[in-house]
C-alpha cells in the first residue's frame, strides 16, 4: 500500500512540473486515476479480510494483474517526442 502511495506522489510531481505534451499529460492523468483506485482497493481489502479472506485476496490479485498489463499509450507518446 505504501508503494502505491509513493507512486501516486511521484506521478503528481511529474504532472505538476508542466513539461509534458498535452497527450502525454492526459495519459498520465488516466494512469493517476488507476493509481488512486488501486489505493482505494488496497484499503478496502483490510476490512474485507475480516468478512472473508477470499474476497480480500481476489481483490489484491485483480489489482496486481491490472498493474501488470502495460499501458501502451505512454510508450507511444514517448517515442513520438
Amino acid at each position: 500500500m505504501l508503494s502505491a502511495f509513493a507512486f501516486y506522489i511521484l506521478q503528481r510531481a511529474i504532472i505538476n512540473q508542466g513539461l509534458l505534451s498535452p497527450k502525454l499529460l492526459e495519459t498520465m492523468q488516466k494512469q493517476g486515476m488507476k493509481g488512486t483506485l488501486s489505493v482505494l482497493l488496497y484499503v478496502a481489502c483490510i476490512p474485507l479480510a475480516y468478512v472473508h479472506v477470499a474476497i480480500s485476496i481476489s481483490i489484491l490479485a485483480g489489482t496486481v494483474i491490472w498493474w501488470m498489463i502495460p499501458n501502451t499509450e505512454i510508450e507511444k507518446e514517448l517515442t513520438r517526442e
